[in-house]
């Protein structure tokens, strides 16, 4: 019912940190990665991780997320989450309100039409709980070891937001590579 990505076990995959590629993470709950090594340097030292087994990833797409939206076993702060961090079933015009109501955002970009589709909104909080909750309510009882969403345009990031997965309990899913 649902599309998803399959990655090959041995794929590598980036993660950007402040800290050395050697320092044991403290919280593998939500790990977040991407294909794109260059995106990783962004964010700092450019870590690599092996897939250690074929990872089964659902796709964060609107038309996927409505479905999910759609399920009574999803609690509503879930649902809320997801709205608020994907646009999915919600404007602009909610997605800033919750922003500021979050104190997430102080400069909040100009907007011309607040009525449009909501676009994609990450900051760390968010997504940290929408990261635990979905896993536990949704992609774990499936059989998913995490989610991927592609790049999507978005006001709230520069107009672009890259490609990110996210895996849960990872060091069961990756391991580091030798970086290069």
């Amino acid at each position: 019912v649902f599309s998803e990505m399959l990655i090959a076990p041995g794929t590598l995959l980036y993660k950007g940190l402040p800290v050395s590629c050697k320092t044991l993470l403290k919280d593998t709950r939500t790990f977040y990665l991407t294909d794109d090594a260059k995106y990783a340097r962004e964010y700092g030292k450019m870590c690599t991780y092996r897939a250690k087994k074929q990872l089964r990833l659902f796709e964060m797409t609107h038309e996927n997320l409505k479905k999910v939206l759609e399920l009574p076993n999803i609690d509503k702060r879930t649902k809320y989450r997801i709205r608020m961090a994907f646009g999915t079933n919600a404007t602009l015009a909610n997605q800033v309100r919750f922003l500021k109501s979050e104190g997430k955002m102080k400069n909040i970009p100009k907007i011309k039409n607040l009525n449009r589709s909501g676009e994609r909104a990450s900051w760390k909080d968010l997504n940290r709980a929408l990261g635990i909750y979905f896993s536990q309510e949704f992609l774990i009882p499936r059989g998913y070891d995490g989610y991927y969403s592609e790049a999507k345009r978005t006001v709230f990031h520069v107009g672009m937001f890259p490609s990110e997965i996210m895996l849960f309990n990872a060091y069961q899913r990756i391991e580091r590579a030798h970086d290069r």
